[in-house]
């Protein structure tokens, strides 16, 4: 998302980048951010585990639309994804549906990630935001884009080579 935020026209295109943590362990990339003059609004309660505070952060989510009124509504990765989409539908809701809500994803909760129960209640969730609160899914690789037929139906591209440059089609 920094490439893409960064690589955007400013006198065109006003962007906010919403981030959550980093667990110990993993690196943290917000430097990448920072060294591209991008400062990330940062919700401390957004991490990849499951929690209760998974409610706190759409709300947080929620506010920050409110404030910034996107057009577009762009979020990656699966969990940070669907907390996204959550809060984005609401705000559709909310605004008789002025924006567009994009989804790339990264990971492969499709399948070998979780045990099959997870798996399959991950893949009902993501039908139902597909459905309910995605108008673009972008997925990273050809590959990818097959193990997204669970999601068939819904508009599903594979990423550009240089997405700043990628225009979509009229569907969005």
């Amino acid at each position: 998302m920094t490439w893409l935020t960064a690589g955007l026209d400013p006198a065109r295109f006003e962007t906010l980048l919403i981030t959550g943590t980093v667990p110990p362990g993993e690196g943290d990339m917000s430097w990448f951010a920072h060294q591209a003059g991008i400062t990330p609004v940062i919700i401390p309660e957004m991490s990849r585990e499951l929690s209760l505070k998974d409610i706190l952060v759409i709300f947080k989510l929620l506010r920050e639309m409110i404030r910034f009124k996107p057009d577009i509504i762009h979020t990656h990765k699966a969990k940070a994804g669907a907390a996204g989409r959550s809060a984005g539908l609401i705000y559709k809701l909310l605004t008789g549906g002025r924006c567009k809500i994009i989804h790339t994803y990264h990971g492969h909760i499709f399948h070998s990630y979780y045990g099959k129960a997870k798996t399959s209640l991950f893949i009902s969730i993501e039908r139902a935001l597909a459905r309910l609160a995605t108008d673009i899914i972008i997925t990273i690789s050809e590959q990818q884009r097959g193990d997204t037929r669970a999601l068939q139906g819904w508009k599903i591209q594979p990423t550009p080579r240089d997405p700043t440059r990628h225009r979509f089609r009229s569907e969005i």
